[in-house]
């Protein structure tokens, strides 16, 4: 019964992202390109920033949709665009609510939604990937080294406000505040860690991961997994207790691989034709996806 009730379920399966999503700047070209091609949906989703994953997920029957909030505004604005493209969905579906999948600050953000904008009725259950539920000590490290200075620069460009929600004390202060909210509320929330030695890590991502390392340990080039993994259980004001189901992401990731991009490391070392390697980047991208697969099956069946 399980299996036919997930060829077809009825809660859809929304995909949130976080912040600065890279993959906007591709959006003209596959604009253009999509006066050539017949599946532009299925082409784009190869470049997305849940590389490949909608369009599997699709494949596998179940119902997804993938949400485009703010590039780096704050957790508020965020939270404002999230919640209106959810009820969005939910208007034009048989469901009454959804069951969220969430990477970095998409955690946050769907957080804030469910605890702050009256939307606790509407999702099922959020899982996060990466998320930083207590913040990044690399945030705390960049504002300490004239990080805010280089911020404000920037913003006279454009709105990097979320790069503060990602400080440690920022989220000391946003898990206080709504700890009874969310102990509460109905939905249920799982978090998953993954993390990597240094020399497997994304190499951009090398610096940060030392830092984190030195103050915070494990963590996959961004996140440490001590953050990722939240607490335990939530205790309301009025004594009510919620667990948080706590797993680790079936593979091995630092934080661009969780989002289905093979490691980049391995590119730079000249072997994009070796069929070797580009077979070794096909399995580990499926393994990404299937990860995707089944977490969207523990959502919608309840299975903590």
């Amino acid at each position: 019964m399980k299996n036919s009730f997930f060829i077809n379920p009825t809660e859809p399966i929304v995909l949130v992202h976080g912040i600065g999503r890279f993959d906007l700047f591709l959006t003209p070209f596959f604009k253009v390109l999509n006066r050539f091609a017949e599946n532009y949906s299925i082409l784009f989703d190869k470049f997305s920033y849940f590389k490949g994953i909608g369009s599997y997920l699709t494949i596998k029957r179940v119902k997804v949709f993938s949400v485009n909030v703010p590039f780096a505004d704050d957790i508020e604005e965020r939270a404002k665009s999230l919640k209106k493209q959810i009820l969005r969905i939910l208007k034009n579906s048989e469901s009454n609510n959804v069951h969220i999948i969430a990477h970095s600050m998409g955690g946050l953000d769907s957080r804030y939604m469910i605890a702050n904008l009256d939307m606790a009725d509407k999702v099922a259950s959020l899982n996060t990937i990466g998320t930083p539920h207590n913040g990044t000590c690399f945030a705390d490290w960049a504002l300490k080294h004239k990080g805010e200075e280089v911020l404000n620069t920037i913003l006279k460009l454009i709105r990097f406000d979320g790069f503060l929600n990602l400080t440690r004390e920022f989220c000391e202060s946003f898990n206080y505040y709504t700890e009874s909210l969310e102990a509460e509320n109905s939905v249920v929330y799982r978090v998953y860690e993954s993390h990597q030695e240094k020399s497997s890590i994304f190499f951009p991502l090398q610096f940060s991961w030392e830092i984190i390392e030195n103050k915070e340990g494990d963590n996959d080039g961004l996140v440490s997994v001590t953050s990722q993994l939240w607490k335990k259980e939530l205790v309301s004001s009025n004594g009510i207790i919620k667990n948080i189901h706590q797993h680790s992401f079936p593979i091995s990731a630092d934080h661009i691989n969780q989002i289905g991009w093979w490691d980049i490391n391995e590119l730079s070392k000249s072997k994009l034709l070796n069929i070797g390697v580009l077979k070794e980047r096909y399995l580990y991208e499926k393994s990404i996806k299937k990860s995707y697969y089944d977490i969207a099956k523990k959502a919608i069946f309840n299975d903590f």
